[in-house]
């Protein structure tokens, strides 16, 4: 399900439309950079009871209205494309469930539910709960310190069963 609201840049005032996937956690934090003025953006979903549930508005992060609003999709459980991202009827959500479909079948998907097993979020950790550790394993490579980036992305693979390799771009002119 997504939810929708307008919302505004707080620094240039460009109106966006958000369509917030809602997704498996309490609270979702979002952010997203302006395109008009490129300054971050932060927006909140809350999942819950009463007053306490909604859209809150974080940082630079006004009402907005329906005025050149542009489309912006945000979800902390999906990952949206350069060409998703600002496209007005976008579901990465459903665009990923069609794709498990077509690799594993419809029936092998049934049998997984059935058992009540979760193949896409089941073993493996949040991305918000990856990033501290990829990042500062990153970080470690871009300096030099490759022994201890390997040593610690070797720590995280035992520690979660599944590996994360870390590929440095290469750029030739």
């Amino acid at each position: 399900m997504i939810i929708g609201e307008y919302a505004a840049c707080g620094t240039c005032g460009k109106n966006y439309r958000l369509r917030i996937q809602v997704g498996l956690d309490k609270i979702q934090n979002h952010n997203f950079h302006c395109l008009k003025c490129q300054e971050s953006i932060y927006v909140k979903l809350a999942i819950g009871d009463g007053d306490n549930s909604g859209i809150i508005f974080g940082e630079n992060c006004l009402q907005g209205t329906a005025d050149d609003a542009t489309p912006q999709y945000l979800s902390s459980d999906f990952f949206a494309g350069v060409d998703e991202v600002n496209a007005p009827k976008s579901m990465p959500s459903l665009n990923f469930m069609m794709d498990v479909i077509k690799k594993i079948g419809i029936n092998k998907l049934n049998e997984i539910k059935n058992k009540k097993e979760n193949i896409l979020t089941g073993h493996q950790k949040r991305p918000e709960e990856i990033w501290p550790t990829l990042k500062k394993a990153w970080r470690m490579k871009r300096s030099g310190q490759n022994k201890l980036s390997e040593s610690m992305i070797k720590k995280f693979s035992k520690e979660n069963g599944y590996t994360l390799t870390l590929n440095l771009p290469y750029f030739f002119f």
